[in-house]
């Protein structure tokens, strides 16, 4: 590409504005050639002012097309942040959602240890006081049944002793044996 102040050379020659286009071994450079090469050079200088027109207009729309690219870019790039913050985001309310979730469950699971071991507690305080009761109960029994036999011995005591008194008040009084009245002799049946 050219600068905008040059104009494009001609074969193996860089020329700027205004200097004459001619070869260095050109045989027909002379006198004559001179008024030829500044007519050519007025031409060449109407001729430049569209080129520079051009060049100037290429040289904007490859600007705006850069500021275009640019803008493009910078809103890629944006759109790209906000996803990949959005995506952040995201995972981490995923993670925050994943952890309480994880504390909940433990807590849970904790609540039903302490709630099963409560249970277990209550459950074998229940058993020993239901063995309590029953041994109380027990004991209870025996010695309800132990007061009946000790009442019915006493009944047949009491019974033995009425028919012990019944037959003793049946019999005439006696003296006791191995008494001896007077004179030596002995009473009893003879």
């Amino acid at each position: 590409m050219t600068e905008p102040n040059e104009v494009p050379a001609g074969p193996g020659q860089k020329l700027s504005e205004g200097e004459p286009l001619t070869e260095p071994n050109d045989v027909r450079a002379g006198p004559g050639k001179e008024q030829a090469d500044d007519e050519s050079s007025l031409a060449g200088e109407l001729n430049i002012g569209p080129r520079v027109t051009a060049v100037f207009t290429a040289a904007e729309k490859a600007a705006q097309h850069i500021v275009t690219m640019a803008r493009e870019e910078a809103d890629d790039l944006r759109r790209r942040a906000e996803a990949e913050a959005e995506s952040l985001l995201s995972q981490r309310r995923y993670q925050a959602e994943e952890e309480a979730s994880r504390r909940i469950a433990d807590a849970q699971a904790q609540a039903d240890q302490i709630r099963a071991a409560a249970e277990e507690e209550a459950r074998q305080i229940e058993e020993t006081a239901h063995r309590r009761e029953l041994r109380i109960r027990e004991e209870t029994r025996l010695l309800e049944e132990r007061v009946e036999w000790a009442r019915e011995g006493l009944r047949e005591v009491a019974e033995r002793i009425r028919d012990t008194e019944m037959e003793l008040g049946d019999l005439p009084v006696a003296a006791p044996r191995g008494e001896r009245g007077p004179k030596g002799s002995s009473t009893g049946p003879s």
